[in-house]
C-alpha cells in the first residue's frame, strides 16, 4: 500500500485518532446502516446497486 504524502507531517497519535474513526465508520455502516438498507429497500434496487458499485479487481477470486 502507497502511503499518502499529505499524511507524513502527521504525529502517530494522528494516525492513529484517524485509524480508530475510520474503524468506528466501518463498523457504523456494517452493524448499522447495511442491515436498514438491506430491510428497507427491495431486492431489485440492492441488486442495481450491487450492479454499479465499483468492482476491486485485488478482491476477485479466479
Amino acid at each position: 500500500m502507497r502511503r499518502d504524502p499529505r499524511l507524513r507531517g502527521l504525529s502517530s497519535e494522528h494516525h492513529q485518532a484517524l485509524g480508530e474513526r475510520l474503524h468506528a465508520h466501518v463498523r457504523f455502516e456494517e452493524h448499522e446502516l447495511f442491515p436498514v438498507c438491506e430491510a428497507l429497500l427491495p431486492d431489485a434496487a440492492l441488486a442495481e446497486v450491487a450492479r454499479r458499485a465499483p468492482k476491486d479487481e485485488r478482491r476477485r477470486s479466479g
